[in-house]
C-alpha cells in the first residue's frame, strides 16, 4: 500500500513532505494543487504511478482494481482522507473537517 503524505503548516497551508509505498517504483508525487485549503475543499496530489503498476491502468487512465490507500494530512495528530477520485496521474481529496 502507498500513502502520499501532507502537513499543516500554518492555519490551512499544506505542503507535501513525501511519499512512500513498498513498490521498487512508487508513486512520484508532483504537486499539489491548491496549496492551501479550507476543510472540505478539494486537493489534487498530482504525479505518477498512483495505481501502483502499469498493467492496473486502464486505457483512461484509471486504476483497475483501485488501491486501498489513503491520503493522511497533519503531522500530530496525522488525519486520514478518503480520495474522492483516483486515477494513475491524480489523486483528489477533500482536506478533512478535523484539521
Amino acid at each position: 500500500m502507498c500513502d502520499m503524505v501532507a502537513t499543516r503548516r500554518k492555519a490551512i497551508v499544506f505542503a507535501l513532505l513525501g511519499a512512500s509505498c513498498t513498490a521498487t517504483d512508487g508513486p512520484t508525487v508532483d504537486a499539489l494543487d491548491p496549496q492551501s485549503g479550507e476543510p472540505g475543499q478539494s486537493v489534487t496530489v498530482y504525479g505518477s504511478t498512483f495505481c501502483g503498476a502499469r498493467d492496473r491502468v486502464t486505457p483512461d487512465g484509471g486504476c483497475d482494481p483501485l488501491p486501498a490507500g489513503t491520503v493522511h494530512f497533519g503531522i500530530d495528530p496525522l488525519v486520514s482522507a478518503t480520495p474522492v477520485s483516483w486515477t494513475d496521474e491524480a489523486i483528489v481529496v477533500a482536506v478533512p473537517a478535523q484539521l
